[in-house]
């Protein structure tokens, strides 16, 4: 399936957010995900089905200032 992953065209393999968090090795708890511009809460992303042309965000906090 084709989605756009940080503004990225990605072909994944993966049904899920969760599952593609995995397939892209981010740990699950210090991410921010968003599909769509809708944020997706980190409990809804097992049930979260994504669809081709999808627009993911994946955020990860940074340290620093």
């Amino acid at each position: 399936m084709k989605i756009r992953i940080n503004g990225q065209e990605t072909l994944v393999k993966c049904h899920t957010l969760s599952e593609l968090l995995v397939e892209l090795d981010h740990e699950p708890t210090s991410v921010a995900t968003a599909v769509n511009q809708t944020f997706i809460p980190r409990h809804q992303r097992q049930e979260h089905q994504l669809c081709d042309n999808d627009i993911v965000d994946i955020i990860a906090p940074m340290s620093g200032g």
